[in-house]
C-alpha cells in the first residue's frame, strides 16, 4: 500500500468558513487507505512578507528562509515539506485570493532556493478551494491563482472531478458561498463586524451542501492522485528520468544551469 500524506492549508486569519471547507476535504481523503492528513491553519499565525534578501539561497534545510526570523513561517515550512499534496483554501477578496495566502506563496520560494528543495515542492500535488460572500464573488479567480503558483513550483493539478452522478467534473476547485441559503442582508447583520479567532464567528459556509459535495471530491484526487506520483516514482529506475521526486534534485542550481546529479543536502 502506498502511504502519502495531505496538508490542508487553511489561509485565512479565521478558524472559519475556509477551514470548515478544507477540514471536509481532510476528512474525504482519509476514507482512501493509507492516507495521514495534518491541518495547517494560518489563523492566529503570523507570516511577515518576503524582502528578497536571497538569504535562502543555499539555505539549509532546517532553516530555509534565514532571513526572517522572529515570525512563525520556519515552522509551517517544515511540516510542508513532509507533505505529498496539499488542499490550499483560501477566501475571496475582491476577485483575488487574500492576502494570507499571497504572503505564503511569498515566502515558499525559498523551497526552490534553500537545502528543502529537493523535498520541497516538485511534482507534489495541489488542489484549490475558496468560499466567498456570494456565489459570483471571485472564487474562481482565487482558485486559479493558487493554481498557477502550484504551475509555477512544477507541482501536479488536480480539479474536482465527477462523482455518483453528481457533477460532470470539470471544476477548476472547489468553490463556497455563505449567502447560498442565509441571505446577504441577514447574513451582514447577524455576523456584523465579528473579531476574529472567536467561538461568536459564524460558519455559514455549513449551508452550501454543493462546497461541502465539492470540497470533499477534491480531497480525495489530491489524495489519489499524490498514490499513484508517488508509487510512479518508486517504479521507475533512476537512470530513466531525467528529474528525481523533489524540485532541485536534479542538480539545477542558480546561475550554473543544469547539471546532471543529485544535490546534496546539507
Amino acid at each position: 500500500m502506498e502511504k502519502v500524506k495531505i496538508q490542508g492549508i487553511s489561509c485565512s486569519p479565521r478558524h472559519g468558513n475556509t477551514e470548515i471547507m478544507v477540514k471536509w476535504a481532510l476528512d474525504s481523503a482519509r476514507e482512501l487507505p493509507g492516507v495521514e492528513t495534518e491541518l495547517i491553519s494560518l489563523a492566529g499565525k503570523e507570516i511577515k512578507p518576503c524582502t528578497e534578501c536571497y538569504r535562502c539561497v543555499d539555505a539549509p534545510k532546517d532553516n530555509p528562509c534565514p532571513g526572517i526570523r522572529d515570525d512563525d513561517f520556519r515552522e509551517i515550512a517544515l511540516k510542508m515539506a513532509e507533505a505529498d499534496g496539499y488542499v490550499v483554501g483560501t477566501y475571496a477578496d475582491f476577485h483575488s485570493a487574500g492576502s494570507h495566502f499571497h504572503i505564503l506563496k511569498g515566502r515558499l520560494m525559498c523551497f526552490e532556493l534553500s537545502h528543502l528543495g529537493h523535498v520541497g515542492l516538485r511534482c507534489k500535488v495541489v488542489g484549490a478551494l475558496c468560499q466567498g460572500m456570494l456565489p459570483n464573488g471571485g472564487q474562481n479567480v482565487a482558485i486559479l491563482q493558487i493554481l498557477a503558483w502550484a504551475i509555477e513550483n512544477d507541482m501536479y493539478v488536480v480539479m474536482v472531478g465527477p462523482e455518483k452522478g453528481l457533477t460532470c467534473g470539470g471544476n477548476t476547485g472547489a468553490c463556497g458561498s455563505t449567502c447560498s441559503l442565509s441571505g446577504c442582508a441577514e447574513m451582514v447583520r447577524n455576523r456584523s463586524m465579528v473579531p476574529v479567532n472567536t467561538k461568536e464567528e459564524k460558519t455559514l459556509i455549513r449551508e452550501d451542501k454543493v462546497a461541502k459535495i465539492q470540497s470533499q471530491m477534491l480531497g480525495k484526487r489530491v489524495a489519489e492522485t499524490a498514490k499513484i506520483i508517488k508509487a510512479g516514482y518508486a517504479a521507475v529506475e533512476p537512470g530513466e528520468i531525467q528529474w528525481a521526486y523533489g524540485p532541485i534534485a536534479g542538480g539545477y542550481q542558480l546561475g550554473g544551469g543544469y547539471k546532471p546529479g543529485k544535490r546534496e543536502a546539507k
